[in-house]
C-alpha cells in the first residue's frame, strides 16, 4: 500500500495500517480535533515519520494527521549529510536528529530517504552519497555510527548562553514536519500544541 485513508480510527486500526504500509508509503487520519493530542502522540509511537496536521484552525472540529513510513530499519553509511534551511536556529525530527541551521550534518542512507519525503522538501537539503560508499552499501554495507546529537546539542545550548531573551510573546500552533524547533531566540515550539 502506498496510500492509507483513516477516519477517526483507533488506536489499534492505526498500527494495523502502519503495518500494511510499504515503506515511504503515506498515512492520512482524519481525527476530531479534540483529539489531537493522543492521536498525535500515538502516531509518533506507531513510528510515522514526518508527521504534519494539516487544516488545523481554532474552532475546527476536525483534522488530518499525515505521516509516512520510514524510519524501521538500519542505518548503514553512504556519506550524506543533511541541512536545515528553515528560519528556526534547530530542528528535532521523529527520529530525534538533531538538526542545526545552515550546518551539514552526517545521516544514514534511511535518514537521507527520510528527509527527501515532501514535508522536508524545502526545509532539508540533502547531499548525494559518495560513489565509494554507495558501491560499498549494495554489497558490504557499512554501519552507521556518527551520531553528532551531543555535540550538536552543546553547541545550540554554547549559542544561547549570552543571549538575551526577547519578552514579547504570542502563541501559535506548530503542524510539523518536525517535532520540535528550537527558535532563534532559545524558545522551544513542539508540534501539535499551543505554543507561547
Amino acid at each position: 500500500m502506498k496510500e492509507v485513508y483513516l477516519i477517526e480510527p483507533s488506536g489499534q486500526e492505526i498500527d494495523e495500517a502502519f503495518r500494511k504500509l510499504e515503506k515511504g508509503g503515506q498515512v492520512n487520519i482524519r481525527i476530531k480535533t479534540s483529539e489531537l493530542g493522543e492521536d498525535l502522540a500515538h502516531c509518533e509511537k506507531t513510528g510515522l515519520a514526518a508527521i504534519e496536521i494539516i487544516g488545523y484552525r481554532p474552532g475546527a472540529s476536525n483534522i488530518t494527521i499525515e505521516g509516512y513510513k520510514g524510519k524501521h530499519g538500519p542505518c548503514f553509511d553512504t556519506g550524506r549529510k543533511v541541512k536545515y534551511t528553515g528560519s528556526a536556529r534547530a530542528a528535532l525530527d521523529d527520529d530525534d536528529h538533531l538538526l542545526l541551521s545552515d550546518q551539514y550534518s552526517p545521516v544514514c542512507e534511511k535518514t537521507a530517504r527520510i528527509f527527501q519525503f515532501p514535508p522536508y522538501k524545502d526545509l532539508v537539503i540533502v547531499t548525494e552519497g559518495a560513489a565509494d560508499l554507495i558501491e560499498k552499501y549494495k554489497h558490504n554495507p557499512e554501519k552507521f555510527d556518527k551520531d553528532a546529537f551531543e555535540d550538536d546539542q552543546a553547541g545550540l545550548f554554547d549559542g544561547f548562553r549570552n543571549q538575551k531573551k526577547e519578552e514579547a510573546r504570542a502563541f501559535a500552533f506548530y503542524p510539523g514536519p518536525f517535532k520540535v524547533l528550537v527558535l532563534t531566540d532559545g524558545t522551544i515550539v513542539r508540534r501539535g500544541i499551543i505554543n507561547n
